[in-house]
């Protein structure tokens, strides 16, 4: 039977081990709370958020950082030289939509306009898309590809 010192370091170390596993998740509620605050009970945003929602998602987003025992062993990750997924998604909903706005990209995949902002101008450059008014259409080029594969 184990003597009472190692029964107590063992309960510490499953303490250490699941306080590891809720951080991520506290850190959640904490950034779901405050997004809920800036709305009132019928569900639209309560009078003076607007002001305040950018300080609020600021730290909602440093609340939601893993602590460096969390990232310890996590690879790091980059944002250049990635595979591209979404980028390589929105391109493909662009030329199965030509014309789809950012913002009807933005509900198709699930994820905010914003980032599209930065994927989009990226597509352009490298000469996968244009854009023409609000829309965005698939050049010749990427046209090709799409059927190619």
């Amino acid at each position: 039977m184990p003597d009472a010192g190692t029964i107590h370091q063992q309960v510490q170390a499953r303490l250490q081990e699941l306080e590891e596993l809720i951080a991520p998740l506290r850190a959640e509620l904490e950034q779901l709370s405050s997004v809920s605050a800036m709305f009132g009970s019928d569900g639209l945003p309560a009078a003076g958020a607007s002001s305040d929602a950018k300080t609020t998602r600021r730290r909602a987003r440093a609340a939601a950082k893993p602590t460096a025992a969390a990232r310890a062993g996590a690879p790091k990750r980059s944002r250049r030289g990635g595979g591209g997924g979404r980028a390589q998604l929105t391109a493909k909903l662009i030329t199965e939509q030509p014309g789809i706005t950012a913002s009807e990209l933005a509900k198709a995949m699930s994820i905010a306009p914003n980032y599209l902002y930065r994927v989009l101008p990226r597509l352009e450059r490298e000469g996968h898309i244009t854009k023409q008014g609000k829309g965005y259409h698939p050049t010749a080029a990427a046209q090709e590809v799409e059927t190619a594969a």
